[in-house]
């Protein structure tokens, strides 16, 4: 599966430090997923910026090319595309799509009876859920 550590695997130990760097200083400037390629700019040294691809085959496994002049498949400015891919979430919304993997649906909020409340929360965080049980009488 497409991940940090699948990135971290394919890549240079400079590469991916760097990469990881461009990552936490947002250096993504714009992305958009296309069938099953996603297309990042990032912002460059020697250029205003580099252009990568992403192209997911049907194992969902996951090549880069970047116009750069490294010649490296997983180079710093594929590194961060990547990486913001999964932390927006624009590789699971490509690989929803294709195992046709609805979201949940969000229920409407209504008054139950009963002593006890229960709140789900989906977007507290990202990858995770959060679910509150309250006491009606004691809040």
């Amino acid at each position: 599966m497409f991940n940090f550590k699948y990135i971290k695997d394919n890549a240079q130990p400079g590469s991916w430090r760097r990469g990881y760097d461009y990552f936490k200083k947002n250096s993504v400037l714009e992305m958009k997923l296309s069938r099953n390629v996603i297309t990042g700019k990032v912002k460059g040294n020697f250029q205003d910026f580099y252009t990568v691809k992403l192209t997911i085959d049907k194992n969902f496994n996951v090549k880069a090319s970047c116009d750069c002049p490294l010649e490296e498949e997983w180079c710093k400015h594929a590194i961060c595309v990547g990486l913001e891919a999964i932390e927006s979430g624009l590789f699971e919304e490509y690989y929803n799509k294709k195992n046709k993997i609805k979201p949940p649906k969000v229920l409407p909020e209504r008054e139950y009876m009963g002593g006890y409340m229960f709140i789900f929360n989906p977007k507290k965080k990202k990858k995770c859920a959060g679910l509150q049980i309250v006491d009606r009488l004691t809040g």
